[in-house]
Parts: C-alpha cells; structure tokens; sequence
C-alpha cells in the first residue's frame, strides 16, 4: 500500500517547477534560469524571492517581465526588471 502513495509523491515532485540561477544582471534587471527538461516552466517563489535579493542589491524592488522558453525546452529565462 505504501509503494502507490510514493510513486505518486515522486511523480507530483517531477513535475514541480525547480527553483532557478541568476543568468544575468545588469542593475536594471535580472534574469533566472530555471532547469526544465524534466519539469514545467514556472515561476515559483523560490525564483521571486531569488529576484527580489538580486534587486535589493541595486536597491530595487523586483517586478515580474515575462519568461522565454529555450526552443529546444532545456530552460526557461524568467525576466524580471528592477524598479
């Protein structure tokens, strides 16, 4: 009975959007790049929260742009500017 309710826990954690990296910066804004080969893009709040101390750095509040897919689907780029 355990082995069902694992399996469904590992597959609902597989498709959780993973949190990203910083790809660029630039003091007017910041890019996160999130990992998705095997997951969906998304921003989650791990990424803003990511986002928010990049702009801080700047003293910046972070604001959410948009976020481009990779044409091969390897990564998304979410852009966030720094107001």
């Amino acid at each position: 009975m355990r082995a069902p309710a694992l399996l469904a826990m590992l597959i609902m954690t597989a498709c959780a959007p993973l949190p990203g990296v910083v790809s660029d910066f630039n003091g007017s804004s910041v890019k996160i790049r999130q990992e998705t080969i095997a997951n969906v893009p998304g921003v989650t709040p791990q990424i803003e929260e990511e986002a928010a101390r990049i702009c801080a750095t700047a003293k910046k509040k972070a604001e959410y742009a948009s976020t481009l897919s990779a044409p091969s689907k390897e990564y998304a780029e979410h852009l966030f500017l720094c107001l």
